[in-house]
């Protein structure tokens, strides 16, 4: 499902706005996302879903484990191992070729890649 309708489903106002430190902004009370203007695709695609999963999680502040959780929501929201797998065989030495061709940042990939059972299974895909 992409980003944007999930975001609607959700009741999540997503805006753009120029001049943020930050790439996105979940804002809890307002039940709004904002994302910063010059984003590329795969960027708008990542950045959305790691601020949809903020507010899944409900989490209302920001700290490094927030962070996580977020990114390993939106990785597993974005990324399936059969989808990783392929591109590991297809390029087994090249993983920025994988974020090219998942669309995601190398952060959505590294927060998929990270969690073990994820990882588990992508390399059971391979093996077969």
């Amino acid at each position: 499902m992409p980003v944007f309708n999930l975001a609607q489903l959700l009741g999540i106002e997503v805006f753009w706005r120029d001049n943020m430190h930050d790439a996105g902004s979940w804002h809890p009370d307002q039940n709004a996302i904002s994302l910063r203007t010059d984003l590329t695709e795969i960027e708008i695609r990542s950045v959305l879903a790691h601020e949809i999963g903020h507010a899944v999680l409900g989490h209302e502040c920001d700290g490094s484990r927030a962070e996580r959780e977020a990114d390993e929501w939106a990785a597993n929201m974005l990324l399936s191992a059969p989808m990783v797998a392929n591109c590991a065989k297809r390029w087994p030495d090249s993983p920025e070729k994988w974020c090219d061709e998942l669309q995601v940042t190398p952060d959505i990939l590294r927060a998929w890649m990270a969690q073990p059972d994820n990882y588990a299974r992508a390399s059971q895909r391979l093996a077969a």
